[in-house]
């Protein structure tokens, strides 16, 4: 029987997990043993919120303005009418 699982042991899959809390992505969170007793044990939670944005910030490029209505800023119609248009 070919297995299907991506970690083959417990082991395997805890330090896919200790990868992805040292990425920023989880933690592990103590269980408490209940009332009953039992061993203590360690269950992975997802962050509540990631910061998946890894773009360098960037200073706001402002080198003047332009009319839009022509490509080098100059304009077609120069009359002080509304330049709407017809709707």
């Amino acid at each position: 029987m070919k297995s299907c699982r991506q970690y083959k042991t417990a082991d395997d899959a805890k330090i896919a997990l200790d990868d992805l809390v040292d990425a920023g992505v989880g933690n592990w969170i103590p269980n408490t043993p209940g009332s009953t007793g039992g061993a203590p044990s360690m269950r992975f939670v997802l962050a509540d919120t990631v910061d998946s944005d890894n773009t360098p910030p960037q200073e706001p490029v402002n080198e003047g303005s332009v009319n839009g209505n022509t490509a080098d800023g100059s304009s077609e119609n120069d009359s002080d009418e509304n330049d709407w248009g017809e709707v």
